[in-house]
């Protein structure tokens, strides 16, 4: 019998829900940090309709975050988790949510890649308990890719805080508006979205030609343990500097003390291969109902 409540994220409480989430998904970090980036700094965030099952014993067993975008008809279940003894009333929950969003004009539903605000860019493959519920509701998966995880106490290609490679300078980022705004110009708002947040917490590597930057690699922005985005103008790619962006960050990262990297949200296997520190890819269904 159940002996909890349920209710808001919000009122919850971040440490209850970091806690719960920390026992029911798998292999990732939930943390404060997680929290505040999947609720109150994301705009689309709606209280309303995310909820949390509080259990007296056990604390957080089950949550689910919504975003909504009424202009673009677009809503994203970006986190969510479930203990298997409340599955039933978890989908009864869920099933309310999305009537909610189909009377405020939503007709797609997506779970998760809401860029810049996901927790996971999808549903694990070990998460059998949220992809049944998902799918008896009418959810498909449309779409497919992994977490890379790296052990960088396997990593061995260190680079120097400045270094150069041919005709390019690889350093640390100097102008921080210049390097945002070159993000932004070329890989468009959410990268930007997340070298702002590398800047603030973590820190961020550009490519240097004839004292215009020509690419960049990002890290411990939204997590401390994930490393990304990573991008280099496709006129000066196959030259060795996307690698050496990585390595060069990879370097910080594991200098701040950082040992387990996660890779999040990637299709590029054998790009990052080449840090022969790859221990683990986990596969993410990107799941979706049209309403």
């Amino acid at each position: 019998m159940m002996s909890g409540k349920w209710d808001t994220p919000l009122r919850i409480g971040s440490q209850d829900i970091v806690a719960g989430a920390n026992i029911v998904l798998r292999n990732m970090g939930f943390s404060g940090q997680t929290f505040t980036r999947l609720t109150s700094e994301d705009p689309l965030y709606s209280d309303e309709l995310s909820f949390a099952f509080f259990d007296k014993e056990w604390g957080v067993r089950a949550a689910l975050f919504t975003a909504v975008d009424t202009k673009k008809e677009t809503a994203w279940f970006k986190t969510l988790f479930c203990a298997p003894y409340l599955e039933s009333e978890f989908e009864s929950k869920i099933k309310r949510v999305l009537h909610t969003l189909k009377s405020k004009g939503v007709k797609e539903v997506r779970a998760c890649d809401r860029a810049g605000y996901h927790f996971k860019a999808g549903i694990e493959q070990a998460q059998t308990v949220e992809k049944s519920v998902l799918n008896r509701l009418g959810f498909q998966t449309v779409k497919s890719l992994v977490d890379c995880e790296l052990d960088l106490r396997l990593f061995s290609e260190f680079r120097k805080k400045e270094f150069l490679l041919g005709d390019y300078l690889i350093r640390s980022a100097q102008d921080h508006k210049k390097l945002l705004k070159f993000v932004t110009l070329n890989f468009g708002e959410n990268w930007a979205r997340e070298v702002k947040a590398s800047f603030e917490r973590g820190g961020v590597i550009e490519a240097i030609k004839k004292d215009e930057i020509v690419g960049f690699a990002a890290y411990s922005g939204f997590e401390r343990e994930w490393f990304g985005p990573i991008g280099v103008l496709a006129e000066h790619r196959k030259r060795g500097v996307g690698s050496n962006l990585l390595f060069a960050a990879l370097t910080r990262m594991r200098e701040a003390g950082v040992t387990l990297v996660i890779i999040p949200w990637t299709e590029h296997l054998l790009f990052y291969s080449q840090t022969n520190a790859i221990t683990a890819v986990r596969r993410l269904d990107v799941m979706s109902i049209k309403l």
